[in-house]
């Protein structure tokens, strides 16, 4: 519905707009009955569900605090939905920001209102995730109102939910869809960054490059190098407000509360109390250093061939394409099919039990797929299949449920692709860093990588089409070492190439030729051992046995299938002593079993 000025809405009369974000508009009104003026906020959709309406004031009415904006009510007239809230005769801190430079006095004085609102709404469980100049009131008396609770999350809802709020003031976990306090203290520590020096600590016109400097190790510099004025104790409080380790960030508003006291009053600042790390951490990929690729080296492997599962055909256990296999806790194996376009699910003794995705050529509710080409399990269980050419992500739940899908084909504009890392052009290679909770995409058609949270939220792309080190021409599998080092089978290239956690090149191995620890035909595949020793797939019918510094170590190769020789595709590992590899040829998998020499 759309509102203008003069407009009545029940008792409502409708002045002027004052604000509008993504959510909803803001008008300030007059409350005819009581001769009052209000702030009506209006949410732009009125279609969606009224329960999802209700979640913003829903928890404004659980706070009640002279620092955070009071809602009054909630009405509905004519099919519009809106909140009547207090109405601020003020301006926001951003126009404050505006106006001139901010002494350390009024900056400590504004955060202080600001902390205590927080510390209220962290106590009643609330997380506000979009803290911002924009969002902080000023009055004419000189009192903090917070506003703006559309983005808040109880913490009871869960730990884990989308990517929301501002790019310039959102924290690592907050990028990747997890909800913590700290969140908002990293939020306010950006306030007082650009507050008291007038820029903004990770600031970029791009938001793919904001998105990976809040990502990376890159620091931004000390307050005090910027403004000589700040003293260094409070330039130290709101560089920890900015740590990107939750470990080493205040935890609770209370700490910084009494850092900023004691700074105020010329004391030590207290050290933030340890903590065990949180069930779920956000570990910094860029500050870990990954252990030298030698120090991963020393063993000579042996394989011999212990069975094969499936047979060429379209009846239970059987294989029409076999591209990628996989195995979870329980040994259950799951293979793509992409002419069957299923993920068929064995057995640990290769028996087959059910399978995922109907047969067909359309992905409808969720249950085709159109070549899936890659397949990967997680730890709790959860299913992921690279659905190639319907260009997305599909993510099934132990049930078989399908739980999560994401992606889309890649949209092109006469010449040029779109910037960005939701789209997709014939993705092939999926990998999981647990860990570190990403996803990581190989668009092949794109010759990119492509990163999302496990909620499949997108996160970063890097690469580009070139024979170059950190370029790709096809890249397919991919891989995720206990390092957390990436590495990637950059497929017409005929080489491997790995990366740290920061997307940072490391090694290129492998070339093509006929020898030892060449490829004669693009590398399509490759499985890690525990040690990071790489069992890599070249489409032809031996496996070639490697380091991660690409010192030669063997082959692997099983027997035919009847006249067919075997032509390995992909490989995994079961466990630290077995190995199965996809016969593609042979539409089977082959199992082996490995043995390490003294």
């Amino acid at each position: 519905m759309t509102v203008k000025a003069e407009q009545m809405l029940g008792r409502y009369r409708l002045i002027s707009e004052i604000g509008s974000g993504s959510f909803g508009a803001v008008w300030l009104a007059e409350d005819t009955w009581l001769s009052k003026r209000v702030a009506l906020k209006i949410p732009h959709n009125q279609t969606i569900d009224f329960a999802v309406l209700l979640e913003e004031p829903k928890l404004m009415a659980a706070l009640e605090h002279p620092n955070i904006i009071k809602l009054y009510t909630v009405e509905k007239e004519s099919g519009t939905m809106f909140m009547v809230m207090e109405f601020v005769d003020g301006h926001s801190l951003r126009e404050r920001l505006k106006a001139g430079p901010i002494s350390i006095d009024e900056t400590l004085d504004i955060i202080g209102g600001i902390l205590g609102a927080l510390a209220y709404a962290h106590q009643k469980g609330i997380v506000h995730r979009d803290m911002k100049p924009g969002n902080v009131l000023l009055t004419p008396q000189g009192q903090i109102k917070i506003t703006d609770f559309g983005t808040a999350r109880a913490l009871g809802a869960g730990e884990e939910t989308v990517a929301a709020g501002t790019l310039f003031y959102m924290p690592k976990e907050q990028l990747l869809g997890r909800i913590t306090p700290a969140s908002d203290i990293y939020s306010v520590g950006v306030m007082m960054y650009e507050m008291l020096t007038g820029k903004l600590p990770f600031f970029d016109d791009t938001g793919s490059r904001v998105i990976q400097k809040i990502l990376s190790s890159e620091l931004p510099p000390a307050p005090r190098s910027l403004n000589p004025a700040i003293p260094q104790p409070l330039s130290a409080i709101i560089m920890r407000t900015l740590d990107r380790d939750l470990n080493r960030r205040w935890k609770r508003v209370e700490e910084l509360q009494a850092a900023l006291e004691a700074f105020r009053n010329g004391q030590p600042i207290p050290e933030p109390p340890a903590a065990a790390p949180p069930a779920h951490p956000v570990y910094d990929r860029f500050s870990k250093k990954a252990p030298r690729l030698a120090d991963t080296l020393g063993r000579t492997l042996d394989f011999s061939f212990k069975a094969a599962y499936g047979s060429r055909g379209r009846q239970d256990g059987q294989y029409m394409l076999p591209t990628d296999v996989a195995v979870d806790g329980e040994g259950r194996i799951f293979v793509s099919d992409a002419v069957r376009s299923q993920v068929l699910v064995m057995d640990s003794a290769g028996k087959p039990v059910g399978t995922l995705g109907m047969e067909g050529s359309l992905l409808e509710q969720g249950l085709k797929f159109h070549n899936p080409s890659t397949v990967a399990v997680d730890r709790k269980g959860r299913i992921y299949a690279c659905d190639t050419k319907n260009c997305r992500i599909v993510v099934f739940g132990m049930d078989g449920e399908v739980v999560l899908k994401f992606g889309r084909p890649l949209v092109v504009v006469g010449l040029h692709e779109e910037q960005g890392v939701i789209g997709f052009n014939y993705p092939r290679g999926l990998a999981l860093d647990e860990e570190e909770g990403l996803i990581y995409v190989a668009d092949s058609g794109n010759n990119r990588l492509k990163v999302f949270s496990m909620e499949g939220v997108p996160i970063q792309t890097f690469g580009g089409y070139g024979d170059h080190t950190g370029e790709f021409n096809g890249p397919i599998g991919l891989a995720v070492g206990a390092q957390g080092r990436l590495y990637v089978m950059d497929s017409q290239n005929y080489r491997i190439q790995l990366f740290d956690r920061g997307f940072r090149f490391l090694e290129a191995v492998g070339k093509r030729g006929g020898k030892d620890g060449e490829f004669s035909r693009p590398p399509t595949g490759l499985a890690l051992s525990v040690n990071e020793e790489m069992v890599v797939c070249d489409d032809t019918d031996k496996m070639h046995v490697m380091t991660a510094a690409g010192a030669f170590l063997g082959y692997v190769s099983g027997p035919r299938s009847g006249a067919v020789t075997p032509r390995y595709y992909s490989a995994v590992f079961s466990g630290t002593e077995e190995l199965l590899a996809v016969d593609e040829y042979g539409c089977q998998i082959h199992q082996f079993v490995l043995k390490e020499k003294k």
